[in-house]
């Protein structure tokens, strides 16, 4: 996801959502979401709540 302030600077959402409850498990929420960025919540959010990669 992504949207915009009212200055017009982008930002950018990564979300997490379990697809059979439908539990939102993590939102990072950043001007930019590089890989470096986005492994680790993927990582700590399998390990906590046993998602599948």
């Amino acid at each position: 996801m992504s949207g915009s302030f009212e200055n017009h600077r982008q930002f950018r959402t990564f979300n997490v959502i379990d697809d059979v409850n439908h539990q939102t498990l993590s939102i990072d929420i950043a001007v930019s979401l590089s890989v470096d960025r986005v492994l680790p919540i993927i990582r700590q959010t399998s390990s906590i709540s046993r998602l599948f990669i």
